[in-house]
């Protein structure tokens, strides 16, 4: 078995991050995704908790040269998430769903609002694989970490890609809304003097 743990911080607010997960894919930054279906979701109507399962195909997690013990070049996942608006935390949980009798992965993120600021929010990531083949479990399962890991990294960037732009189309709309809110006001005062007139006349 081995294990990877990763932590990462987002200087975006929870409520954004948590938000920009759900429109992270597609992504050109994260090409191993190639599709990602909603099967099940839900709401705890007693503690406000949203509750998914979602189905992603990726390309296949193992490396190139243990590719004949599995066949095929993509994989299953199932990811089961939480999210607690209340405390603000997200919980995913990922393990895979085919080759799971060549090796189970499991990986755990979680989102929640960073301790030292609450304007941030602290990402944690957590990898568990276990490999059966035996002779080759050990460099498997170092392969399989290494690949995960790299794919990590690149989910980071492809998040951070949307906060940011999540971030330019509000500002984009606070603009507007006060542009218009501007012309609205600056055409007031003509409009109640014509108003004005036409009740004179």
């Amino acid at each position: 078995m081995k294990q990877a743990e990763r932590e990462y911080t987002y200087k975006h607010p929870w409520d954004l991050v948590s938000s920009a997960h759900w429109q992270k894919y597609p992504n050109q930054l994260c090409p191993q995704v190639v599709d990602v279906q909603v099967a099940h979701r839900s709401v705890d109507p007693s503690t406000g908790k949203l509750y998914s399962t979602r189905l992603i195909t990726t390309t296949s997690p193992v490396p190139s040269w243990a590719s004949k013990l599995v066949g095929g070049n993509y994989a299953e996942m199932r990811e089961e998430s939480e999210v607690d608006p209340v405390n603000k935390r997200l919980v995913l949980r990922t393990t895979n769903i085919s080759m799971s009798d060549v090796a189970e992965v499991q990986e755990v993120c979680t989102y929640e609002p960073h301790p030292e600021n609450p304007e941030w929010t602290h990402f944690r990531q957590e990898f568990i694989v276990r490999a059966f083949p035996r002779g080759v479990s050990g460099l498997l399962e170092k392969s399989m970490i290494s690949l995960a890991c790299g794919n990590a990294s690149r989910g980071r960037v492809a998040l951070e890609a949307v906060c940011d732009r999540l971030v330019h189309e509000a500002q984009c709309f606070r603009d507007r809304v006060y542009s218009e809110a501007a012309s609205l006001r600056e055409g007031l005062p003509e409009a109640l003097g014509a108003t004005g007139e036409a009740q004179s006349v």
